[in-house]
């Protein structure tokens, strides 16, 4: 049977016909009744602006990968480990929309796909951030006039869980450096000493290390401190250098005298290391290497420390929690929560506060002694 063109349905064989509206061009497979159904949902989706154009019936895996490509030539996305991580969400999760073209996802679909993650036990940040990604990738078709109704619309996300910061104290901050691997104890311990993330302390070149303090023209000139200008990635599995994600990331950080003495061991372990290699050494720079001057992965160096934590019994402390012990130790010294912001590379001192500072037993004393002093009397 071959129905007037006019009517949009063309039979091609049996079970098979063309389905036209406009210039949209589709073969469907099935009952007569149900190529009539379908047809009537393609003119209802093309005036609701749902309907892609010959052409372009881009697949939502398509779309995801432009773009984030697209946030990457922007500058909004840096190569490496964050686009790394929005890939293997979508692609370990997203399965049920990864192949469906971009005008016919409903909310209905994507909510299927992020209840599947709370049911499967993923943590709700898990499930939020795949969420965003989709949230992000419909709303750039939509700028592009790819679509004109966002599916996203309409989807519940799980309530954010924020995570219990622990803030390591200053014994067990010892006790796991004293318990790390002997290559690894210089960079843990800078890592305490600044505040810096693993991956900055893993990009820190000799270059940008001032331990006598001689820096003429840096407002940290006559202090020793170092500079911190990059950060230690994986991109298509090679390590890179990366600049910091924003300006603020980009900064100086005064080295406590301590610290001043283990970068000077160090230094001079490194070089008789060097020597040993000759031109086997791979000539980097770095202040933190793998053993032959080459770089060391992040990750590796976040092992290191939790198998110290263990053997120190300090189980469930992550490396970067010696990021939080610093600030939250800065604070309760009485420093400038503007500087301690500055020195964290955080550009909000609000964030700093919120996120990294949290009361621990040795604030507690302190804390106790001002309140007795300006209520005691009073109340006692």
């Amino acid at each position: 049977m071959t129905y007037e063109k006019r009517n949009g349905i063309q039979a091609r064989g049996t079970n098979t016909f063309r389905l036209t509206y406009k210039d949209y061009r589709e073969t469907f497979h099935g009952s007569t009744a149900a190529a009539k159904k379908r047809r009537a949902e393609i003119v209802t989706d093309s005036d609701r602006g749902l309907l892609l154009a010959a052409g372009k019936a881009e697949t939502v895996e398509a779309l995801v990968e432009r773009y984030l490509e697209h946030r990457i030539a922007t500058g909004h996305l840096r190569e490496g480990k964050p686009v790394n991580s929005y890939r293997s969400y979508f692609a370990n999760h997203a399965g049920a929309v990864a192949g469906m073209r971009v005008g016919e996802v409903r909310a209905n679909d994507v909510q299927k796909v992020l209840d599947a993650m709370t049911k499967a036990g993923l943590a709700a940040s898990s499930v939020r951030q795949l969420g965003a990604l989709l949230g992000g990738a419909f709303r750039y078709a939509m700028r592009t006039r790819l679509i004109t109704v966002n599916p996203m619309h309409g989807v519940s996300l799980p309530q954010a869980q924020r995570r219990e910061i622990v803030t390591p104290t200053t014994a067990q901050i010892a006790a796991v450096i004293g318990k790390a691997e002997d290559n690894y104890r210089a960079p843990l311990s800078l890592a305490a000493a600044t505040g810096a993330r693993r991956g900055e302390v893993c990009a820190l070149r000799w270059s940008n290390v001032y331990l006598d303090g001689k820096h003429e023209g840096c407002t940290l000139d006559q202090v020793p401190h170092l500079h911190i200008a990059g950060t230690m990635q994986r991109v298509e599995g090679k390590l890179r250098t990366m600049a910091p994600k924003t300006r603020s990331g980009r900064r100086g950080v005064p080295l406590p005298l301590f610290a001043v003495t283990i970068l000077e061991q160090h230094r001079a372990e490194q070089v008789r290391r060097r020597l040993a290699c000759g031109p086997a050494w791979t000539d980097l720079d770095l202040v933190i290497d793998g053993g032959h001057g080459q770089p060391i992965d992040p990750d590796t160096l976040g092992d290191s420390f939790r198998r110290a934590a263990k053997l120190a019994g300090v189980e469930g402390v992550r490396l970067h929690d010696l990021r939080h012990a610093w600030a939250t130790q800065m604070i309760s010294a009485k420093q400038s929560p503007a500087a301690v912001a500055a020195f964290l590379g955080h550009s909000q001192v609000s964030f700093t506060l919120t996120t990294y500072v949290h009361p621990d037993a040795e604030m507690g004393a302190p804390i106790a002694a001002a309140a007795e002093a300006a209520l005691g009397k009073a109340l006692g």
